[in-house]
């Protein structure tokens, strides 16, 4: 049985989109509705792994997960929320498959230099601060005024830290390190609330650099945005997020240019103020308006009352950002799929090392979609 759930966490990587989907349906001849019950943790029967795996065109095994790096990775999660981990077993199963693959088609893997940059021998807001600031002088050459919407091509071209997006409802991001490689997953949201959510996750990653075993992190839905952490490490992280896409030098300037245009001489920040920085920096209003209360530019819990008040006479920020005419928000670019692990892959197929089936299923294609990636 304990099989059977597992081999539909390939399946489950493997329908990463509609047209994944419909195409198994029609080669498997498992309808569309129960394909997408198996991949969202339901009993699969051993007819329809059969029928599944010949629709893909992969032995039955390729649908069975490789166990070292995946049952650590599974109890690393288990262990750092037991009672999380209980209600997202499936999702965590998912992931933990996502390794497994991704450590066996990778290989060799890189030296992460920058884990011993980092000083993260106590765990507070200052040190947050403080590390957020060598992370720009190391990514981005000191440059500690600019937004940083190519976070996610920083952390994984520079970091080599293997990211990937993933559809849950339950969280909006983990983090974990097994056998050196740190992994991020990042759930599709608003792309404001994805940008910092992959922050926030490098600053878990960052808090945990040169630690001697594995960590993992889950962080649930918005848990992680409103900056009320249960634990030190969750402090930190949220911090390190703020501090890191909105750096006090760089949100300055682009204050002082606000009024300086605007002609406002008043040294109260308004809503139109936190919408702007929000805008320009690529992050949430509530982002925005936390950061103004960490820098002392606003009373703590201030941006939750404009929030309401917001909400009450415009509908929320964004809809007041629109009917004030502001420019629309920068966005990051989130890589749907791991390039190194494309690479990687595609050399292993060629060379015979691992099939198709293995390979679509750590990159979460189907195995159509990595043939033609492969031509």
């Amino acid at each position: 049985m304990a099989k059977k759930r597992e081999a539909m966490t390939v399946l489950a990587s493997i329908l990463s989109s509609k047209s994944s989907l419909k195409r198994l349906s029609t080669s498997s001849g498992v309808a569309q509705n129960r394909l997408q019950e198996l991949a969202d943790g339901a009993e699969p029967s051993l007819r329809e792994i059969r029928l599944v795996a010949h629709g893909l065109g992969i032995p039955m095994t390729d649908l069975v997960p490789s166990a070292n790096a995946g049952n650590t990775a599974g109890a690393l999660f288990r262990s750092a929320d037991p009672a999380r981990s209980a209600k997202s077993w499936p999702l965590i199963s998912r992931m933990s498959q996502r390794i497994g693959y991704a450590l066996d088609i990778l290989g060799d893997r890189p030296k992460f230099w920058w884990k011993s940059e980092f000083d993260v021998a106590t765990i507070s807001a200052e040190t947050a601060e403080a590390n957020a600031v060598a992370y720009r002088r190391l990514f981005l050459d000191d440059d500690q005024f600019s937004p940083l919407l190519n976070l996610p091509r920083i952390v994984v071209e520079k970091m080599n830290v293997l990211l990937f997006v993933i559809k849950s409802a339950e969280l909006d991001g983990a983090s974990i390190t097994v056998e050196d490689q740190p992994f991020i997953f990042i759930s599709e949201r608003f792309n404001a609330r994805m940008l910092f959510t992959l922050a926030h996750e490098v600053g878990h990653i960052v808090a945990a650099a040169n630690a001697e075993h594995g960590f993992a992190v889950l962080d649930a839905s918005r848990e992680h945005t409103s900056g009320k952490g249960k634990n030190a490490g969750e402090l930190f992280a949220h911090r390190f997020a703020s501090a890191l896409l909105l750096p006090r030098p760089g949100l300055v300037s682009a204050l002082a240019r606000i009024r300086e245009v605007s002609g406002t001489t008043s040294e109260t920040v308004g809503d139109i103020d936190v919408l702007l920085i929000a805008r320009f920096f690529g992050v949430s209003f509530a982002v925005a308006g936390h950061r103004f209360e960490q820098l002392g530019f606003l009373p703590r819990g201030a941006t939750s009352e404009i929030e309401k008040e917001l909400k009450l006479s415009y509908g929320g920020p964004e809809q007041r950002a629109r009917k004030a005419g502001l420019p629309e928000r920068s966005e990051a670019w989130f890589p749907m799929l791991s390039d190194t692990l494309l690479k990687a892959a595609i050399g292993k197929v060629r060379k015979g090392e691992v099939s198709l089936g293995r390979a679509a299923a750590v990159l979460g294609l189907s195995t159509a979609d990595l043939v033609s990636a492969n031509k």
